[in-house]
Parts: C-alpha cells; structure tokens; sequence
C-alpha cells in the first residue's frame, strides 16, 4: 500500500506534497473527521467553523457531520486544508489549542469505545496493524 502525504507549510499558505508521496489518494475515517469537526468547534463555536469550513471548501460537510466510526470519508489532502485554514486564521498559537482538542476529542472517543479493539482481533495482520496505527494517530 502506497501512501500519499500532505503537510501544510506554518505561516504559509499552500498545502505540499511531500517528495516521497505518490499519487494514491489517502482517505481519513469518519472519526477523525468527526474529531475535527467537534475539536475546532469547542474552540470557536459553531459559526467560527462555519468560516474555516467554508474557507476550506468543505461547507457542506458540515450539514451532515460523519458519524464516529472507522469508515473513509474525506481525503487527507481536505482534512490538511482545515488544519491549514484553521492556522491561517487562528495563528499558531491559537491553532495549536484547537490541535490539541481534535487530538482530546479523539482519544475521548477511542477511551469511551474501547471494545473497538476486540472487533479488529478477526482482522487479518497487515489490516489490524493498519487501524490500530489509525486509531492511535487521532489522539
């Protein structure tokens, strides 16, 4: 499995491709989006994330909130623009605590729905490794 990766530069404006990333696209889970969502909202309320939704190009994905599950749903490349339009706005300072809620806000979710991790016991290895890493990766 090939992995593309996005990182957004600090202070910057543009979202890079790393030089090691192919052209696969990487989907993020309904979780982590879900996270992202509720993180930016506790800091900012309902209508600052209606302007870094917006601003990202993701407002409709505010109507219907993911669910918190582990299913795909939005690419990693739209995902870094929220982080990138939450920095953009926010500043860095101001980013960093909202990071930090996404990252509460996820561990909360995999703490409450710990039995998740039974459910991965039937998964082959490569694929057990693979959501244990996507779990650990939202907090």
């Amino acid at each position: 499995m090939q992995l593309a990766i996005y990182y957004f530069t600090i202070g910057g404006s543009q979202l890079v491709k790393s030089s090691n990333a192919t052209d696969t696209i990487r989907m993020a889970t309904n979780a982590s989006a879900r996270a992202t969502i509720d993180g930016v909202k506790e800091i900012i309320g309902d209508n600052g994330t209606r302007v870094v939704f917006k601003k990202a190009g993701l407002s409709s994905f505010l109507e219907n909130p993911p669910a918190y599950d582990f299913n795909p749903c939005i690419t990693s490349e739209d995902q870094a623009k929220v982080f990138l339009v939450t920095t953009d706005i926010m500043g860095i300072h101001g980013a960093k605590n909202i990071f930090r809620r996404i990252g509460v806000r996820s561990l909360t979710y995999s703490s409450e729905m710990g039995r998740v991790f039974d459910v991965f016991l039937s998964l082959p290895e490569r694929e057990r490794f693979q959501k244990c890493l996507e779990t650990f990766s939202l907090a």
